[in-house]
């Protein structure tokens, strides 16, 4: 199994619309976004979790074998405390003297 992260500007981020560009993203594709769970704690959103698939939501829950189906899981969180300097290392730049 493979993982990844999608890394976005942390400024005016709002993983609602994350989500929103995710689905947006997803049918142009020609695929299917199925199985979202949204998380809120007191109308504030925590996290959501789905599927991107090629076969629609129907097809999937009922597919015994999914061995050779092309299909991933995804994550969407709300940005924390300790996120906000988490992939800050990919921003700097380090200049080498001498050269």
């Amino acid at each position: 199994m493979s993982s990844f992260i999608f890394l976005k500007k942390i400024e005016n981020y709002s993983p609602e619309k994350a989500i929103e560009d995710f689905k947006k993203a997803v049918q142009k594709a020609n695929m299917f976004c199925i199985l979202i769970k949204d998380k809120y704690r007191d109308d504030l959103f925590i996290s959501a979790e789905g599927t991107l698939s090629e076969v629609d939501e129907f097809t999937f829950k009922n597919m015994g074998n999914k061995e050779n189906l092309k299909y991933f899981t995804f994550n969407v969180n709300q940005v924390e405390e300790d996120s906000i300097d988490s992939f800050t290392w990919l921003a700097q730049t380090k200049i080498i003297s001498g050269l």
